[in-house]
């Protein structure tokens, strides 16, 4: 049975978009989902950083069974064209 679901960032000036979300196109519409998520959390800038620099409440978490003892960044990076980022470990 389909699951109605809001698609992130299509939206019109008086209402939300909708979309049933089916097993076929539910990778697309999760990611899109965890895509605005992540885009809002860095004030909807992109190059941008955010940090969660305390473990995330057991009611807060964004996916199932986020690590207790670990602190998540996240950032939406444009790497079109040439450009390339390097992750110093």
């Amino acid at each position: 049975m389909p699951v109605s679901t809001t698609i992130p960032g299509e939206t019109t000036e008086t209402e939300e978009s909708y979309m049933d979300v089916t097993v076929e196109n539910f990778k697309t519409v999760e990611t899109a989902f965890q895509f605005d998520r992540s885009l809002a959390m860095c004030a909807g800038q992109v190059n941008r950083f955010a940090h969660l620099r305390a473990p995330v409440p057991l009611d807060r978490q964004s996916v199932i069974r986020m690590q207790r003892d670990t602190l998540y960044s996240v950032a939406i990076v444009d790497i079109s064209g040439s450009r390339r980022y390097v992750l110093a470990i």
